[in-house]
């Protein structure tokens, strides 16, 4: 069994290298990438960045729904196991907002102020310290074992 958990990463790495070609959009198009690794121009936001770079790694939908098209932060909250600060490991998720959350973002460094790939607006993805959001946050991790096959981010 092969854990993809810095393949996910790489993927959020190659988005914000390749965030020119990435379009921001609520609408239902913005998981069109499932299935289709690195293929580009991307459509998504928040939560079908982070749920289109653990498909493109062969990991489990983080949203639970078996890569459906569907998902969005509510269905992460629902769906992953909360851990702590000191429990966190690149590829967790970090979930923004009370609830069912008002953001995602990809946790790809760890430390008293983690580094996240962020997809919330038009120019992302982009790099974004979780302290620099300024909302409460939470941490949410995943099953990263590959379930289908796991592909690497092209070379730029």
């Amino acid at each position: 069994m092969t854990d993809v958990r810095q393949v996910i990463v790489e993927w959020a790495q190659w988005g914000v290298k390749n965030h020119g070609k990435f379009t921001y959009s609520e609408g239902p198009q913005r998981m069109s990438g499932i299935g289709h690794p690195g293929h580009l121009p991307a459509i998504a936001d928040c939560s079908a960045a982070c749920t289109l770079w653990y498909n493109w790694a062969g990991a489990a939908d983080p949203n639970g729904m078996h890569y459906n098209h569907t998902g969005y932060t509510g269905t992460l909250v629902s769906h992953g196991k909360e851990v702590t600060l000191a429990q966190l490991k690149v590829g967790d998720i970090v979930i923004y907002g009370p609830g069912v959350g008002q953001h995602a973002a990809l946790v790809v460094q760890v430390g008293k102020d983690p580094l996240t790939v962020s997809h919330g607006q038009q120019g992302d993805p982009s790099y974004v310290h979780v302290s620099q959001d300024g909302r409460s946050h939470r941490f949410f991790t995943y099953n990263t074992v590959a379930i289908g096959a796991s592909h690497t981010p092209p070379l730029l």
